[in-house]
């Protein structure tokens, strides 16, 4: 399997990454025709990957066990499996379907991913290739949608003045840090770029 190659998705806010994610769930078997696997392993009742994120972050999973708890998202706090014995479901599916391209997607790849984290995620899929793909939207225009979606979500019922200040603070709004943080561990040869406008 040594020729094979992830593409990991790093879904952003705002930038259509659930719509995609259900086009993928809904065309896995299409998809896999053509040589591309979505796995099933780790993936969602939203159809993403979030519990690959997971794997890789230890140290921050009980925080995000507490918030998500609190707001029901059932599927983001299960039980968790060692990094091994997830790496091993994972690549007995990609050896049964024969596929040299894997697709995982996640919103939480581009949230509080630090070194450490993404030196457990290069671990977890070495020897092979990654190429981390990001999706990015003008920072204005995705702050605006995001604070739409937070003043609509009756689980958020945000009733605030809208707040630049705080929006810039956003984790995912530094797209510099963000793409440098990803080059540094998987290089800046393999990070792939994409407009959301596009």
């Amino acid at each position: 399997m040594s020729d094979i190659t992830f593409y990991l998705h790093i879904g952003l806010p705002k930038t259509g990454t659930t719509s995609l994610q259900h086009f993928l769930k809904r065309n896995q078997k299409a998809l896999l025709a053509q040589g591309c696997l979505y796995p099933s392993t780790g993936l969602t009742e939203y159809d993403n990957h979030a519990y690959v994120r997971f794997l890789a972050t230890d140290y921050t999973y009980w925080a995000f066990y507490i918030v998500f708890k609190m707001i029901r998202y059932t599927d983001w706090y299960v039980r968790r499996h060692s990094i091994t014995s997830f790496r091993d479901e994972l690549f007995r599916e990609i050896d049964q379907s024969k596929a040299r391209c894997v697709v995982l997607s996640s919103e939480w790849f581009g949230v509080l991913m630090t070194q450490r984290s993404l030196r457990k995620l290069r671990r977890l899929l070495h020897p092979h290739r990654v190429v981390p793909v990001i999706y990015l939207r003008r920072q204005d225009e995705l702050a605006l949608s995001l604070y739409a979606e937070w003043v609509k979500d009756v689980s958020v019922r945000l009733s605030r003045d809208f707040n630049p200040q705080f929006m810039r603070r956003l984790p995912f709004m530094n797209f510099y840090n963000l793409y440098r943080r990803w080059a540094k561990q998987f290089g800046k040869e393999n990070i792939v770029i994409r407009l959301y406008e596009d």
